[in-house]
């Protein structure tokens, strides 16, 4: 079992609701499952985000599923363990789920990157409204190397408290930031809010 988590871009948003049936038949009753429409503050994230904990069946019937809709025009996604996490509530899933894939440009100094993931790991310490937290490496696959996983209080928590958050400006966008000496993600990255 691992995490799983797919970004799919549909031939047209209209058929969200539908994409989304569909797969709730396949991941079933898992109650920490995320089966949802992408939020319109999402980046680059598609129209529909799936997030659960899978077993090889499990992954590829959602696969097969994402492979033989006629409305899913692409998908972006990252399978992944465990992780470091965190968390403040007995039940996060009651929160709203957002994820960040990002890729660490290759040759990063190990210490650095360990540094970046300390850093992003105590953002919760200052942001109340996460509710729950992982930060994981990524399996395999050319794209992204980590998944900051947080389940928020509820969407203005996600555009408002933690984008505008002085930690989020002052020690964690620098790691993004084209123009800072310190800069170790590579864009893009995929901004995913569930709802």
């Amino acid at each position: 079992m691992s995490e799983m988590l797919r970004l799919i871009h549909l031939r047209s948003p209209d058929d969200a609701a539908a994409v989304v049936r569909r797969l709730r038949g396949v991941v079933g009753s898992d109650p920490a499952a995320v089966v949802q429409p992408t939020h319109r503050s999402s980046l680059r994230a598609g129209d529909v985000l799936l997030r659960c904990t899978a077993d090889s069946a499990v992954r590829a019937a959602i696969d097969t599923v994402l492979a033989e809709d006629g409305a899913v025009s692409r998908v972006d996604g990252a399978d992944f363990d465990g992780g470091s996490a965190g968390s403040r509530v007995a039940d996060p899933t009651a929160g709203v789920y957002r994820a960040l894939l990002l890729r660490v440009e290759p040759g990063t100094a190990p210490d650095v990157v360990a540094r970046f993931e300390r850093e992003t790991l105590d953002m919760p310490t200052h942001i109340s409204s996460i509710l729950a937290w992982r930060l994981s490496r990524v399996e395999d696959g050319p794209d992204w190397t980590h998944v900051w996983e947080q389940w928020f209080t509820d969407v203005d928590a996600v555009v408002g408290q933690y984008m505008l958050h002085p930690v989020h400006w002052a020690r964690i966008d620098r790691w993004f930031d084209p123009e800072c000496p310190d800069v170790i993600v590579r864009a893009p990255v995929i901004h995913a809010v569930a709802g």
